[in-house]
């Protein structure tokens, strides 16, 4: 059963996300994209997430173009997209996550060479 906006909140899991994200692409037309389209139209979202913030922190931008969002709509687009991908690499996000999760707290961080 397909799952409406209002369904989707703050207590939504991963899974429930990336689910509600599969149905809204097939329902939109967009199941047929590559996973290489996919990545791409994130890429794109994470140029408009940088032109968004530099917008934000006072940064010269081309004043021109009169399309900028909020950094919290750019930034839900990528997430928008990444469970896109995940969906179509048949990835679940949420175990994904979890095991590099149990990877990273065994490692030894040095937030320098970050």
């Amino acid at each position: 059963m397909s799952k409406s906006v209002s369904e989707i909140n703050e207590k939504s899991s991963i899974s429930e996300l990336q689910k509600y994200v599969k149905e809204v692409n097939i329902k939109r037309g967009f199941s047929d994209e590559t996973p290489q389209e996919k990545m791409l139209l994130m890429v794109e979202e994470i140029g408009e997430l940088a032109k968004a913030s530099r917008k934000q922190s006072g940064i010269k931008i081309d004043s021109s173009k009169n399309n900028f969002s909020k950094i919290e709509h750019e930034m839900a687009d990528i997430l928008s997209y990444l469970l896109d991908l995940a969906n179509k690499l048949n990835i679940d996000l949420f175990t994904a996550f979890r095991e590099k999760e149990v990877e990273n707290s065994k490692r030894v961080w040095d937030s320098a060479k970050r």
